[in-house]
């Protein structure tokens, strides 16, 4: 991993080698940065010289570690516009980072024979391929499936005159190109059947492929007679995971009779308002409600594997890598019944819409253990749809597509 700044790529192109740009403004441990590193070990067993373009700094110890990839230094080179350390403050509001970092894309992006959007639609001013991982780029779909947390600590989250400014002053910093993308030219890659259909009939998005996330998981699963009847829900702790309603709903169920536990994987983000509300819960139910921390590798693997079932309470969500995880993991996962989370189960009897709802669906699942096995055949079977072998052959033959659409020049 080379890293540059500056108007100048890192080092000579070796010869027949196409050069590949795939964007990301800022890596850090969720469901896009999997998908962006394996395929940068996608791109770079095919033959791509590989330029990650970024503003943040780039930890690749902790991403592999994250990603389950195995990169290495000189694998593939980083670029950074010179002006992040002037601009870091500004940089934390989502908006102005992400117009300035599309700035940055469009004025190196005639340097590269492919670019990749790596987190959702891109103006480089030029044809790409775009990675659509949830709707943050659309108002209107942002609001209705992915809206900030009321009790948000930032203003600019609420709406308001003051928000309008904010996202005016983004809009005057991204100075547009003008492009259409939607003119058939762009590839968008959706992570999920449900985004896909979403995109197309809100946004118009025609020129589409669906691949799904790879999930890396290399513990062989536990038997159902080695686990317990704990319930695991898993991923970055924040407002919009719902985190409290998958607490009142495992409550609801010991009040039932169910003598089940809820292990919670994932920082719990102590110091931020969501993150100490999450905290006074669980020390109120502590002998239920355990806080897991963040875990990686094969200390998560094995924390989901104890366990026989698991939750997730975010409604909308576009893809959901998590609840892929507890689908490899053996877990029989509880979800909502809108999004991708849904398609990724694949089992109408394993998705709710409100608590009372959950409640139910998950009792009659834990009352029948014919029906778990039923369930765990189904969802072993499903599991095989998040390979890193599948997405990284879809992948490649969605970028490979794009590209010989896009220019004649041939792999060396």
């Amino acid at each position: 991993m080379t890293t540059t700044s500056g108007p100048s790529v890192v080092g000579p192109s070796a010869p027949g080698l196409r050069k590949v740009a795939i964007a990301h403004a800022r890596l850090g441990w969720g469901g896009s940065e999997v998908y962006v590193m394996w395929g940068i070990d996608a791109l770079v067993k095919a033959g791509y010289e590989v330029t990650l373009l970024t503003l943040g700094d780039v930890e690749l110890t902790e991403l592999n570690a994250w990603c389950g990839t195995s990169l290495r230094n000189g694998d593939f080179h980083v670029r950074r516009p010179g002006y992040v350390p002037a601009l870091t403050p500004l940089l934390r509001a989502a908006a102005v980072r992400d117009s300035l970092f599309q700035r940055f894309c469009r004025s190196v992006a005639g340097e590269f024979d492919v670019l990749i959007s790596g987190y959702n639609p891109c103006d480089f001013g030029q044809p790409a391929v775009h990675l659509v991982q949830d709707f943050s780029w659309h108002q209107g779909l942002r609001d209705e499936f992915d809206a900030p947390p009321a009790d948000g600590s930032w203003r600019i989250h609420r709406k308001g005159p003051l928000r309008a400014a904010y996202l005016g002053l983004a809009g005057l910093l991204a100075a547009p190109s003008g492009r259409n993308l939607l003119a058939g030219r762009d590839l968008f890659v959706a992570n999920s059947r449900w985004v896909a259909d979403l995109a197309r009939e809100r946004c118009g998005f025609c020129n589409q492929r669906v691949v799904y996330p790879p999930v890396v998981f290399r513990s062989e699963p536990l038997p159902d007679a080695g686990r317990d009847d704990g319930f695991v829900i898993l991923g970055r702790v924040g407002a919009e995971k719902r985190i409290e309603q998958a607490i009142e709903i495992i409550g609801r169920l010991r009040g039932m009779g169910h003598a089940v536990r809820l292990h919670i994987v994932g920082d719990l983000a102590a110091g931020t308002p969501y993150g100490d509300k999450i905290g006074t819960l669980v020390g109120a139910r502590s002998t239920w409600v355990i806080a897991e921390g963040r875990q990686v590798g094969v200390e998560k693997e094995w924390t989901l594997m104890r366990h026989r079932y698991a939750i997730h309470a975010r409604p909308g969500e576009a893809f959901g890598i998590g609840v892929a995880e507890l689908v490899k993991a053996g877990c029989i996962p509880f979800v909502p019944a809108l999004g991708g989370p849904a398609e990724i189960v694949g089992a109408p009897e394993l998705c709710w819409s409100g608590i009372d709802d959950a409640v139910r669906a998950i009792d009659r699942v834990l009352q029948d253990p014919v029906r778990q096995t039923r369930l765990r055949r189904h969802l072993a079977e499903r599991a095989a749809l998040f390979g890193i072998d599948r997405f990284q052959r879809e992948f490649l033959r969605a970028i490979e597509h794009f590209a010989a659409q896009s220019t004649p020049l041939e792999l060396g």
